[in-house]
C-alpha cells in the first residue's frame, strides 16, 4: 500500500516534518510537482507540500497513493501538549473545511497503529507532558481518498518542538500499515478526546474508525451512521457506546442503531 504524506507550508508542524523527512529520513526529490511544489519520495511514501492549510483544499483526489496522511498542528484552548490521531469529516455543518454532514473514508487499523506507536515515541523523545489521544472525527478536507490526521499540539511552543515533529515522523514511517481484516468499530459518545476509546485501543483487539462525540449527537441520523459504516477500509463489525458519555442521547442513538440493524455494545462491557 502506498501513502501520501501531506504537509502545509502554512503550518509549522508540517514544515518541520517535511524538512525532517527530507534531511533525516532520506526522502529524495522526484521529477513530479504538486501544488507547484516538488514531490519527494521514499519507498512506498510520497511527500507533498501544499500552499494552503490542510483542512480546506479539495485537490487530493488526483493523487495515486492509496491513503492520505496529514502531518498537522493541533490547536486547543487548554494549551496542553499533545500527540493526536483522528479520522476526518463533519457530523454537522462544515465549519473548518470539508462538506456538511459528510464523513471521509478512513482506516481504523492505521489509526490504531499510529495511536499505539505515538505512545512509544512519547517515551523515546521524552515528551512526558504530551498526552497521546484519539480525537473524534472532525474537520476537512473533503476527498474520496482514505484519510488520517496525525497532529502535534496544542500551541505555538509545541508546534515548534522538533522532538514532537520527529515523533510524528517516526510514527508515520514505522506504523503505516493497514490491516483490512482488523476488527473495526464505530464509536458514539464521550468527549472530543475519546478517553474511553483510547482504552479500547489499548486493551482490546478492536480498532476505531469514525467516532461521534456527545456534542455531535444532535445531528446524528441514519445517513451519517451508514456513512460511518461504509467509509472504512476495514469492515465495521460493531457500534461501541460510551454509555455515560451519551447523556440525554442514549435513546436516540440506540433507536438509530436498531433501525439500521447495527449491533452495538456499551464500552464498559468490552474493556
Amino acid at each position: 500500500m502506498n501513502f501520501a504524506l501531506i504537509a502545509s507550508k502554512k503550518d509549522s508542524v508540517g514544515v518541520n516534518c517535511a524538512e525532517l523527512l527530507i534531511n533525516e529520513f532520506g526522502f529524495k526529490e522526484s521529477k513530479k510537482e504538486f501544488d507547484s511544489n516538488p514531490v519527494f519520495v521514499k519507498e512506498n511514501f510520497s511527500l507533498y507540500s501544499i500552499n494552503e492549510l490542510q483542512v480546506y483544499p479539495e485537490i487530493f483526489d488526483s493523487l495515486k497513493e492509496d491513503v492520505l496522511v496529514f502531518l498537522s498542528r493541533h490547536s486547543a484552548k487548554s494549551g496542553k501538549p499533545s500527540l493526536t490521531v483522528h479520522a476526518v469529516g463533519n457530523w454537522g455543518k462544515a465549519e473548518v473545511g470539508g462538506k456538511d454532514f459528510t464523513l471521509i473514508k478512513t482506516s481504523g487499523s492505521l489509526i490504531k497503529n499510529y495511536f499505539l506507536d505515538l505512545q512509544k515515541r512519547k517515551e523515546e523523545f521524552s515528551l512526558k507532558e504530551h498526552e497521546v489521544s484519539l480525537e473524534s472525527t472532525h474537520h476537512g478536507p473533503y476527498t474520496i481518498k482514505p484519510t488520517v490526521f496525525l497532529e502535534l499540539g496544542s500551541n505555538e511552543t509545541h508546534w515548534n518542538n522538533l522532538d514532537g515533529a520527529k515523533a510524528l515522523c517516526e510514527t508515520v514511517m514505522n506504523a503505516s500499515k493497514v490491516n483490512e481484516k482488523q476488527k473495526a468499530v464505530i464509536g458514539f459518545g464521550g468527549t472530543h478526546y475519546c478517553s474511553e476509546f483510547n482504552k479500547l485501543l489499548e486493551r482490546t483487539d478492536y480498532c476505531t474508525t469514525h467516532i461521534a462525540p456527545l456534542y455531535a449527537l444532535e445531528n446524528l441520523n441514519s445517513d451519517l451512521i451508514q456513512q460511518a459504516i461504509q467509509k472504512s477500509i476495514e469492515k465495521v463489525e460493531l457500534a461501541v457506546l460510551d454509555w455515560k458519555g451519551l447523556r440525554n442521547y442514549k435513546e436516540k442513538v440506540v433507536e438509530l442503531l436498531k433501525e439500521n440493524k447495527i449491533e452495538f455494545e456499551r464500552i464498559n462491557k468490552i474493556i
